[in-house]
């Protein structure tokens, strides 16, 4: 009787050992349900639903809770630093200041500009738009498109749908528009005018975000479980399903 008693105590202890672990290893990923500052508009839900069923995909595939927390848009960085949260789904950009201060997963999500050209223009590319007038956002990493491709006369834009407006109308030869809006445009309102005719141009995109260095291995992890979502097809099944295509 001793030795059963024993043994249900020893499986006891191990059993919560077991479940100790368990929850050590969870990670609460902050995410704003506006995704600002992304000009999302009406696709911010959509965003926000693939980014929960994406999350839940890679904590099967890795084996590893990850637990979504809804945070305004101006808690989502204090929150980290106040280490409510472990890390943090943002579309900050990958310059040199903000690379000392986080560290960064891979993409999820692109969200950088690609081409438009009218349809009859046929697919093209920037080096093919040298002395033409080609409407562009603000951002700084169009601002270095503008740099790099100094023989063409970039104009800032007031809004996507001008912009889109004026290419159709032939006032600009192209225009650059982040790849969420673009494609929802082209695909719709635009699809017997507009082409998009480029991959994103800039590394602009979603990403998990931590303190630099703070969780190694939850950016290693997530990373391992991004990867076997995209190899076994589930990623492009969830963007095919919120209508966030990529290409």
């Amino acid at each position: 009787m001793k030795l059963f008693h024993f043994i249900v105590v020893a499986l006891t202890f191990l059993w919560l050992s077991s479940c100790s672990k368990s929850k050590s290893i969870d990670y609460q990923i902050g995410i704003d349900p506006t995704f600002y500052p992304l000009a999302l508009n009406e696709q911010a839900a959509s965003v926000f639903a693939f980014s929960d069923e994406l999350l839940a995909e890679i904590s099967n595939a890795s084996k590893k809770d990850f637990v979504k927390v809804n945070l305004s848009w101006d808690n989502l960085i204090e929150s980290l630093y106040l280490k409510k949260v472990d890390g943090v789904f943002s579309s900050a950009s990958l310059n040199l200041i903000n690379q000392t201060k986080y560290s960064f997963s891979d993409p999820i999500l692109k969200t950088g500009p690609v081409l438009i050209v009218p349809m009859q223009t046929g697919k093209i590319s920037l080096t093919d738009l040298s002395g033409r007038i080609v409407a562009m956002g603000k951002t700084q990493e169009e601002l270095d498109l503008m740099r790099a491709y100094p023989d063409i006369q970039f104009v800032f834009y007031d809004s996507i749908v001008d912009a889109l407006d004026k290419t159709v109308k032939g006032s600009f030869a192209a225009c650059l528009i982040p790849i969420l809006p673009a494609n929802a445009y082209v695909k719709d309102l635009y699809q017997n005018e507009l082409l998009i005719s480029s991959s994103p141009l800039t590394d602009q995109g979603l990403r998990l975000l931590t303190l630099k260095d703070a969780h190694p291995k939850l950016i290693k992890t997530f990373n391992e479980g991004l990867l076997d979502v995209q190899k076994n097809g589930q990623i492009t099944t969830l963007l095919t399903k919120w209508s966030l295509f990529q290409n």
